[in-house]
């Protein structure tokens, strides 16, 4: 992980991720053995529609964008 920003005026929380390559000798299924990433975020959202954008990082390749929206509510 690189880096988790969140702008509460615009209800966005951005993640930077960079994604392992498969070392040398190593097989590509075993790059990926953790298909889910769980972030825990230390601060009081306001109630609202948010947005979580992530940017994954890719060594040989082009940034992949992620957008995903949820409504938070207590």
């Amino acid at each position: 992980m690189n880096n988790i920003s969140i702008n509460k005026d615009n209800f966005q929380i951005f993640i930077d991720l960079f994604l392992k390559v498969p070392a040398k000798g190593e097989m590509v299924t075993q790059a990926f053995t953790y298909p889910s990433i769980a972030v825990e975020i230390n601060e009081v959202l306001d109630v609202g529609e948010w947005e979580v954008i992530v940017t994954v990082d890719q060594k040989n390749g082009e940034p992949l964008l992620l957008r995903k929206s949820f409504t938070f509510s207590n």
